[in-house]
């Protein structure tokens, strides 16, 4: 969620950074993601003004990030990995995302 809204890791937007070369590459894969965050840091759970529902565009950057390795039995797996008992990307991000978001940062959610 964070990479549409447009977050970046701090290694990706400083390039002296020193950085095993692996993780240069690993940074260089994520650049392929950039055209799936919002330009106005909105994402809306429903369809408004012509955007789609957040659980849409979540899944297609999932999909372009797992490349061949994307099923819908990995987004099940995904939602299960943490901790939901949801039964898809829709109903995690209704029901469950924020209070997980919030518990991970120490109740200082960034989204």
């Amino acid at each position: 969620m964070a990479r549409l809204l447009g977050y970046r890791w701090p290694a990706e937007e400083d390039n002296s950074m020193q950085l095993a070369a692996e993780a240069r590459d690993l940074i260089e894969l994520c650049r392929m993601l950039d055209d799936f965050s919002d330009n106005d840091c909105i994402i809306c759970l429903t369809p408004i003004f012509g955007k789609e529902p957040a659980a849409e565009r979540l899944r297609a950057l999932l999909i372009a990030a797992y490349g061949d390795y994307w099923t819908s039995l990995k987004e099940q797996e995904l939602v299960a990995s943490t901790g939901s008992t949801a039964n898809d990307l829709d109903e995690w991000l209704r029901n469950d995302f924020f209070e997980q978001h919030c518990k991970l940062f120490h109740h200082r959610p960034f989204i």
